[in-house]
């Protein structure tokens, strides 16, 4: 009896130091969120409208786009399955373009929104992968430190 116990004991040991061996190994969960740095924002319009995808609409005249910069580690970073959106407010931007041909650390990416309607001064900004977030459960974003805050200032004039 005693050395049956002994080897169950002895097992579960061994169970516990396997479970942990494999959880260490186990890649860690990627932020959801990442810093930036907005460049500029501007609407533009289009002299021919620009089809955003085949058949869904006819084309936007109009566009708001927001340029961002953040680092490439960051960015990098996030699981390749799932698009990074930039919010303002609960306003959802898409990606529109990546520029990576700047200095290696930093990309610019270009976010946009079909809706030119500009944002109001002071509503917080994220950039995330967890979708709709920021309009589900804004004071998730609101209550953060250092967070980035909308402003018209970075308004480029219409071209």
């Amino acid at each position: 009896m005693t050395t049956m116990l002994r080897h169950i004991v002895g097992l579960t040991g061994l169970s516990v130091l396997a479970l942990a061996a494999v959880s260490a190994a186990q890649p860690q969960t990627a932020r959801a969120d990442v810093p930036f740095h907005v460049v500029s924002v501007e609407v533009v319009g289009f002299p021919k409208p620009l089809q955003t995808a085949p058949g869904v609409d006819a084309g936007l005249t109009r566009a708001f786009f927001v340029n961002v910069e953040v680092r490439t580690k960051d960015y990098d970073a996030l699981p390749p399955s799932i698009e990074p959106f930039l919010y303002i407010g609960g306003r959802e931007l898409r990606t529109y373009e990546i520029d990576r041909s700047g200095p290696s650390d930093i990309l610019r990416i270009t976010y946009f929104s079909a809706d030119t309607t500009l944002p109001a001064d002071g509503l917080p900004m994220s950039l995330t992968i967890e979708h709709m977030r920021p309009a589900r459960d804004p004071a998730y974003y609101t209550g953060r430190a250092n967070v980035v805050r909308f402003t018209r200032d970075w308004l480029k004039p219409l071209r």
